[in-house]
């Protein structure tokens, strides 16, 4: 009994939590309307595969909404003046018209989304022979030279990055 009844709470959380996500709340706030702590949820993703699915259909969902915003915004218009001003000649007040405005760099968006003619194109063009090195440059906030860290090695570079230690080109704390 108690066992069934764990599932269906799991169970009840879980819509509640998926519901959420699909209509645009973070991870945390969806979990906090379902009533349970974010790690629950992550706990929960990693274990069922049939919430992992689901959860996926609701972010699906989620990014479907935010499409059709944007293409209501690029095409429809936003209202964005409906206000009231004083009729001169009667000495009331009237409501003035709608004004709309239209968003041309969503619609560019989406147009580079649907027509490959509408993307920007780059052409890079190389001949490489050997090793390829994978680096990154890392350029600290607090206005420090920048610091160039191997792939290897950056997330430990990272670490001390946070720590304040200083660094040098190779991701290496420098000694002494």
């Amino acid at each position: 009994m108690a066992a069934a009844k764990r599932r269906n709470a799991a169970v009840d959380w879980g819509v509640a939590f998926l519901d959420a996500i699909a209509t645009g709340s973070s991870i945390t706030k969806a979990a906090a309307k379902a009533g349970v702590h974010r790690q629950t949820v992550w706990e929960r993703t990693k274990a069922d595969e049939a919430f992992r699915i689901a959860r996926q259909h609701a972010e699906e969902a989620y990014t479907d909404l935010l499409e059709d915003t944007l293409f209501e915004r690029a095409v429809a218009g936003v209202v964005v003046h409906r206000g009231w001003e004083l009729n001169q000649a009667t000495g009331k007040r009237v409501q003035t018209a709608e004004t709309k405005r239209f968003s041309d760099p969503l619609l560019m968006f989406k147009m580079r989304q649907r027509d490959p003619s509408y993307r920007d194109r780059y052409q890079v063009d190389a001949t490489v022979s050997g090793t390829i090195a994978h680096t990154h440059e890392v350029t600290l906030l607090d206005g420090r030279n920048p610091v160039e860290v191997s792939a290897d090695s950056r997330r430990e570079a990272a670490r001390l990055l946070l720590q304040g230690d200083v660094i040098e080109g190779n991701g290496r704390p420098v000694e002494g």
